[in-house]
C-alpha cells in the first residue's frame, strides 16, 4: 500500500500549476528527456541479486537511474519507489513523472494509457542490454509516431520515416 503522505508530498516542477497535454505530447516529453539521459549513462541501474548473476533494476542507485528514473526529479523521488513494491505503472511513479514534467495528473483512459507507456519504457530498460537500447528506442518512436531525439540519429540503426511519421 502506498503511504498517502507520499502521494501528497509529490510536487510540480512548473510554477503556475501543471498544464494539460495530449498523450502524444506526454510521450514525446518522456522520450526527449529519458532517451538521451539513459544513452549517455550507458549502463543499467540496479543492484546485484544475492546468490544469482541477476540484477534488480532500480529507479535510482549509486548515481545512476533507470529510464523512468530519469523522468523523476530529485524533489519528486522517494526511496519508497525502490522498495521493490512498486512499478512504473503504479500511480505514485506516474504521478511523480507527471509532476516532474509539469503536466496535469488526470485519471481516466488517458492516465491508463500513459501508465502503460511508462511500463513499456521500464521494460525497455529492465529486459534489454544497453547495446540494444538505441534500436528499440527507434522502434518505440516509430510505433508511437514520435520524433526520435537527435542523439538517436547518431546510431547506425535502420529507421525509416514515413508520411505518417516524418522526422
Amino acid at each position: 500500500m502506498v503511504p498517502i503522505d507520499y502521494l501528497r508530498g509529490v510536487v510540480s516542477a512548473k510554477r503556475g500549476g501543471p498544464r494539460r497535454v495530449t498523450d502524444k505530447q506526454f510521450y514525446q516529453m518522456c522520450v526527449d528527456r529519458a532517451f538521451p539521459a539513459l544513452l549517455a549513462q550507458g549502463v543499467k541501474c540496479g543492484r546485484p541479486v544475492h546468490g544469482t548473476n541477476g540484477v534488480l533494476c532500480m529507479y535510482r542507485n549509486e548515481g545512476k537511474a533507470c529510464i523512468v528514473g530519469h523522468l523523476i526529479s530529485d524533489e519528486n523521488y522517494d526511496k519508497f519507489m525502490d522498495s521493490g513494491a512498486i512499478c512504473a505503472m503504479e500511480p505514485p511513479i506516474s504521478k511523480a513523472v507527471h509532476n516532474t514534467l509539469g503536466v496535469r495528473f488526470d485519471g481516466g483512459k488517458s492516465f491508463c494509457q500513459r501508465r502503460v507507456f511508462l511500463g513499456t519504457l521500464q521494460a525497455l530498460h529492465d529486459h534489454n542490454q544497453p547495446s540494444a537500447w538505441p534500436s528499440i528506442m527507434l522502434q518505440l518512436c516509430n510505433n508511437y509516431r514520435l520524433h526520435p531525439p537527435a542523439v538517436l540519429t547518431t546510431f547506425a540503426y535502420p529507421y525509416a520515416p514515413s508520411e505518417d511519421n516524418p522526422v
